[in-house]
């Protein structure tokens, strides 16, 4: 799925980004596929990832990151 930052704090390491079926996913800077540098994530940026349910907040995560 393809989506977009809609949010990130970078010294934190997680923010949040919207997918194309417009729902909102949390993001971890650990969920980043390998060889992708979570410091270069920012606002408005396309990612393609993969949804996943999560057992936390709204249960919905992304993981396995692309930077597009």
């Amino acid at each position: 799925m393809i989506g977009t930052v809609i949010r990130v704090f970078l010294d934190k390491g997680f923010g949040f980004i919207r997918g194309e079926d417009g729902l909102s996913r949390f993001i971890h800077a650990s969920d980043l596929r390998k060889g992708e540098v979570w410091d270069h994530v920012k606002v408005d940026m396309h990612l393609e990832f993969d949804p996943i349910d999560s057992k936390k907040g709204n249960g919905l995560k992304a993981t396995n990151i692309r930077f597009l």
